[in-house]
């Protein structure tokens, strides 16, 4: 995947630890190895030597019977040697992510020193003192702003809307007589109020009396339309004719 996008990936690095690693797991696999043929020897003398004891070959089973216990011997040392390899391997293996772990912790302790080079005690002391200031100001100005708010109790402005409420229906009436007071005065301003007034007022109305006799009289019903004979036309008289003359 890697040439296909023309990226080559990198080669593992060897380490020498990563060969003696590969060397040991090497011996430990040739020791068991050697004791799965050892074990199948030890049962190939067992079978030999009882089968030579019971044909009476009594000196020749016991040589075999000898060297089987030399084969188990040797087969313990190499249990023990087989243990300690695949401690070793053991020991080197987390000796290796100890390693990984400590640099690690050597990277992260560089990377922390450096971002802590950035950031100055005392300006960050400053800086939280400055801050502390600040909101004790905010609080100090919230207290003021909210005592400001609270100088009028609300009970006592709830006994003012209350009054305010039993006040309305009586502001109605005086509101609604006022009305009436104007309309009168209005309408008593409008009246002639001297005899001058009054005798140009009843000049006008006679004046207009007469205006009204001087027009002609109009109907006051509908004419009714006057019915005229109906003529006969000349195809009719014709037929009237005939038939007369039929009659006779």
């Amino acid at each position: 995947m890697g040439n296909l996008f023309g990226i080559r990936r990198r080669a593992p690095v060897v380490t020498a630890q990563d060969r003696a690693i590969l060397q040991l797991k090497q011996q430990r696999d040739k020791i068991k190895i050697y004791q799965k043929k050892t074990e199948a020897d030890l049962e190939k003398n067992k079978d030999l030597a009882l089968k030579l004891f019971q044909n009476g070959l009594k000196e020749r089973a016991l040589v075999v019977l000898r060297r089987k216990k030399n084969m188990e011997d040797i087969l313990s040392r190499t249990d023990n040697q087989l243990a300690t390899l695949e401690q070793l391997v053991t020991d080197i293996e987390y000796t290796q992510i100890e390693v990984s772990v400590v640099e690690g912790l050597k990277v992260g302790t560089e990377a922390l020193k450096q971002l802590n080079s950035l950031m100055n005690i005392d300006d960050i002391q400053q800086m939280m003192e400055d801050n502390e200031e600040a909101a004790e100001k905010q609080r100090e100005i919230s207290d003021i702003l909210q005592r400001t708010s609270e100088r009028y109790d609300e009970d006592d402005l709830l006994k003012e809307l209350e009054a305010y409420k039993k006040e309305q229906p009586t502001t109605d009436t005086s509101a609604k007589e006022e009305e009436a007071i104007t309309v009168e005065e209005q309408a008593e301003e409008e009246e002639p109020t001297n005899v001058g007034e009054l005798i140009e007022f009843s000049s006008g109305e006679q004046a207009i009396e007469s205006d009204i006799q001087d027009l002609p009289d109009v109907p006051v019903t509908i004419p009714e339309k006057t019915m005229e004979p109906e003529k006969d036309s000349p195809k009719r008289q014709q037929n009237k004719t005939r038939q007369l003359e039929l009659a006779e």
